[in-house]
């Protein structure tokens, strides 16, 4: 569950550093000292990066915003309806990493098509 006090910037490096299987903790150092320790902020370059390549969204976060906002009718003039800002953004953030994921498997497919077809003139050449 995430702080809904802590920033994107540090929630996002945090995300980054739990990746990397980095988590915050205290240990005992060969001094027998306890220390602290926080890798999320090792992160928080990256963490502005990733933020900032968001900026622009993609055409299918794009769509997937405008299909969260409908349009109602009163007294026959089209106005917005009632939306939460959080819906489009979660909308969007979900086509984008639905993008990333559909990019990943193709490109997954795409490795071992190639290492199928090494395999294959390798044995040819055999």
């Amino acid at each position: 569950m995430t702080n809904p006090e802590e920033d994107m910037v540090e929630r996002v490096a945090r995300a980054i550093a739990k990746a990397h299987r980095l988590d915050t903790g205290e240990f005992v150092g060969a001094d027998g000292a306890r220390h602290h320790v926080e890798p999320w902020r090792d992160f928080i370059d990256h963490a502005r990066a990733a933020i900032e390549a968001m900026r622009e969204p993609t055409e299918a976060m794009k769509r997937a915003g405008d299909d969260v906002q409908t349009v109602s009718e009163i007294e026959n003039v089209s106005v917005p309806s009632l939306i939460e800002s959080e819906d489009v953004w979660g909308a969007m953030i979900t086509a984008a990493l639905k993008q990333a994921a559909e990019e990943a498997t193709g490109e997954q497919v795409r490795r071992h098509s190639d290492a199928d077809a090494n395999s294959i003139t390798a044995l040819k050449q055999g």
